[in-house]
């Protein structure tokens, strides 16, 4: 007789885009053109078919490390834009695939230059800042910042904001990071539902800290919360190397952690920014959900893990790190760009060394500039194709940002295309922005007549306006923007009163 297990099996759920697998001998691999996936233990097994349309799959989460995974369905993945993301069950990200990758070698360039310069210690102030100011909320929100408290995190904020070097901006972190978990001691603590009161050992109930009662490091997790959190820091690590890979920056090349075999330096260093935001999210579930027993497991040695039902709910939350990460990343990428000017000269004397005809040749060729809009105008040909498409989720794009997952185009551009724009685009955003009170003057008649006698360039300098846009005020035929026109009459008035005095 046959056995009811096997012939229906549930199947797996897609949320968001997210879809979990879990337990032993999962399998992914492709039939009739379908992404076909199945997981589970034992007789309660699970399977599901994706067509790459309409299931909008964009994150596929695997947690175990039995199974397999074939070359056309990592394939399949790659066209559909979705990351394959693997998860032991400790807690370490075993693989993770980028669904899109920019290659932009100077951007790498500019990474391996900038470690150990000036340009490193300010990327790793930013980040660093960033996590302290975090952990400062995190606490005024669970009510754990008091004048004390506060008055010793501006001081670690000062710290580090005048560091000088990366050893400086870690000490400042660390002294932080001991201050910000010592006050979650006194009020963070796991709920358990009543019926699981006698079998919930004692040490579970509490929050003793991020060192474990097995190694001293938080690596090994022997209580629930801390299970929960380096479960959820796995996730936003996996998350940060996507978005790293799809930017086109190394993952590997990092400014504050070290270099270690098999270990994501800069994945670590972007993450660090954002685990404020993990622990405001695990705090708010701590809050309001009950947890149970049968969510954890404990191990011979001690050890506390997550069973799938918990570790499924928790890994339907990767895609509010991919919002979180994204501006970070792009904010990375920015102050690569601006160091262009800094670390060129590292290249030239680096290639003068070995090639000094090849190094003279480079000197005078254009540097590449990295664009951040599409040349809809084609005035000039671009290095890349644009894609109206999200780098990241796929999704048609349109506007600046990307409102599914928060990312923004960073096109790889040869010549720097269509600055005129973007310059534009900065004018007109501030226009937009301007909240000063417009007066009763008339530009014409109260302003212009006192413009006559001053420079384009003085003009330029007060408006931050265009030469051309400067010309047109000076003859009368435009009219700026009245958040200008402060700047103009005190230009006038000054030269004005020069012409009377001579």
């Amino acid at each position: 007789m046959r056995n009811d297990h096997t012939t229906a099996r549930a199947a797996v759920p897609i949320r968001d885009g997210i879809a979990v697998l879990s337990g032993y001998n999962v399998r992914i691999r492709i039939d009739r053109r379908h992404l076909a996936v199945e997981d589970g233990c034992g007789l309660e097994r699970r399977e599901a078919r994706f067509s790459k349309a309409p299931s909008r799959l964009r994150r596929l989460v695997v947690l175990g490390h039995t199974g397999f995974v074939s070359l056309e369905a990592l394939r399949w993945l790659a066209d559909a834009k979705a990351a394959l993301v693997v998860i032991d069950g400790d807690g370490t990200v075993i693989a993770s695939t980028a669904p899109q990758r920019i290659n932009d070698p100077r951007l790498r360039r500019l990474q391996a230059l900038a470690i150990g310069t000036p340009i490193g210690v300010e990327i790793t102030r930013e980040l660093l800042g960033r996590k302290v100011e975090g952990q400062r909320r995190v606490l005024a929100t669970i009510g754990a910042l008091d004048p004390v408290k506060a008055s010793a995190f501006d001081e670690f904020l000062g710290r580090i904001a005048e560091a000088r070097s990366i050893e400086e901006c870690l000490g400042a972190e660390s002294v932080s990071a001991a201050h910000y978990f010592r006050a979650w001691e006194s009020r963070v603590a796991a709920r358990f539902v009543k019926r699981d009161a006698a079998a919930v050992p004692q040490h579970w109930r509490a929050f003793g800290g991020r060192s474990s009662h097995i190694t001293g490091n938080p690596r090994t997790a022997t209580d629930p919360v801390n299970a929960m959190l380096n479960y959820l820091y796995a996730l936003l690590e996996a998350e940060t190397r996507i978005a790293l890979l799809t930017f086109g920056i190394d993952p590997g090349l990092g400014f504050a952690h070290a270099d270690v075999s098999n270990r994501d330096a800069l994945a670590l260093d972007v993450m660090e920014a954002a685990r404020p935001a993990v622990d405001s999210w695990l705090l708010d579930l701590l809050a309001t959900r009950p947890l149970k027993v049968r969510e954890f497991i404990e191990g011979r040695d001690g050890r506390c893990r997550l069973t799938p039902p918990l570790a499924h709910e928790l890994a339907a939350s990767i895609g509010r790190w991919r919002s979180v990460v994204a501006p970070i990343v792009e904010n990375l990428v920015d102050l690569l760009g601006s160091a262009d000017r800094q670390l060129s000269p590292l290249v030239g004397l680096a290639g003068r060394k070995a090639k000094p005809r090849l190094a003279g040749i480079a000197a005078h060729m254009p540097r590449v500039r990295i664009a951040v809009t599409v040349d809809r105008r084609r005035k000039h040909v671009s290095g890349a194709v644009p894609d109206r498409r999200c780098h990241n989720c796929g999704e048609p794009f349109r506007g600046k940002r990307c409102k599914d997952c928060g990312f923004a185009p960073v096109l790889a551009d040869d010549t720097g295309a269509d600055r005129q724009r973007v310059a534009a685009m900065v004018q007109a955003r501030a226009d937009r922005d301007w909240r000063g009170a417009a007066d009763d003057r008339d530009f014409k008649r109260d302003i212009l007549p006192r413009l006559q006698g001053v420079t384009l360039r003085r003009i330029m300098e007060a408006t931050g306006l265009s030469k051309r846009f400067a010309s047109q005020i000076r003859n009368g035929l435009a009219v700026p923007h009245h958040r200008h026109w402060e700047a103009l009459s005190r230009l006038g008035t000054k030269d004005h009163q020069a012409v009377r005095e001579t």
